[in-house]
């Protein structure tokens, strides 16, 4: 295994918390296909709630970039777990932020679709209301408060349906369970876009590689990442399981045949104009990205 921690002159140092989940996997194998330095955190090197060790850290790295990846994303046990999901959603991100602004490192953090849970049906804007109904939706909206509140130069994307060839995630775990079921019942009326972990990381390598700082005063602010196209969880779980296993069958539910704790949006598919006039991202659609993951695999 390469090492975590990279030798390169400090101004070009990245801190990148919450090592060891999809998203920093992603973003740390692509910084070292592409030869940037950074320093990268697991929970067990730092909790991002104790706000003395977060401070001591980016005190003695001073990185110019603090990538967040840290979060507790269990959207049912949220729902039992509320103090722990703000604990780490909000509460440790509004520290992080602070500190980032007085350190003058810029924070990228990562928030979700659950956010909105509003009642439009069509691409959702970043200006859209935002009134989520899960725990885990309210802690991630109060986390991004918190980093606009605050002041710092700041990147928020919120993202949708994240997946990857490694860890637990949608992508995982149908690919687990059509190995062992003739049969799987997949809810079909919530609709979005599937969000392809490895695309990610080739967007935040591609941000922090061609910003012109000058402009941060202007650009930060909230955007909507995803894949483009457009999937019920019915349409990804297809896409997934039939290269695999053809004689799989994939029938489709409704959300109110398959009671889970938390609420989930039943439309959260995101206006990608945004992010992209910003930063001149090539977005792929999302099946395209399920061909790569089968691939890996």
């Amino acid at each position: 295994m390469k090492p975590d921690i990279q030798t390169y002159p400090m101004n070009e140092q990245i801190l990148i918390l919450g090592r060891g989940g999809q998203l920093a996997r992603a973003i740390i194998e692509e910084f070292e296909r592409t030869n940037i330095s950074f320093h990268a955190l697991s929970h067990k090197d730092l909790d991002i709630r104790d706000v003395q060790k977060v401070r001591h850290h980016i005190k003695d790295k001073k990185p110019r970039w603090v990538i967040n990846c840290a979060a507790f994303t269990q959207v049912d046990l949220a729902e039992t777990q509320s103090d722990l999901a703000f604990q780490v959603n909000a509460e440790a991100v509004d520290n992080l932020s602070r500190l980032c602004k007085e350190e003058s490192a810029i924070l990228i953090h990562f928030s979700t679709d659950y956010v909105y849970h509003n009642k439009e049906n069509r691409p959702l804007l970043e200006t859209d209301i935002c009134t989520p109904q899960s725990v885990y939706g309210k802690s991630k909206l109060a986390g991004e408060e918190a980093v606009r509140k605050n002041g710092g130069h700041h990147l928020i994307f919120r993202i949708s349906w994240l997946f990857a060839p490694w860890g637990q995630n949608f992508f995982h775990t149908m690919t687990s369970l059509a190995s062992k079921r003739d049969e799987l019942r997949v809810v079909s009326d919530q609709i979005g876009a599937p969000t392809y972990a490895p695309d990610v990381a080739i967007h935040i390598r591609s941000i922090i590689q061609n910003v012109d700082f000058s402009t941060l005063p202007k650009i930060s602010g909230t955007y909507n990442l995803s894949q483009h196209g457009v999937a019920s969880w019915y349409d990804f779980a297809r896409s997934i399981v039939n290269p695999q296993f053809p004689k799989t069958r994939i029938s489709p539910v409704l959300t109110r045949e398959f009671q889970r704790p938390a609420q989930r949006p039943s439309y959260s598919l995101m206006n990608l104009e945004k992010v992209q006039a910003t930063f001149d991202l090539s977005i792929r659609h999302w099946e395209l990205c399920v061909v790569d993951c089968l691939q890996v695999k």
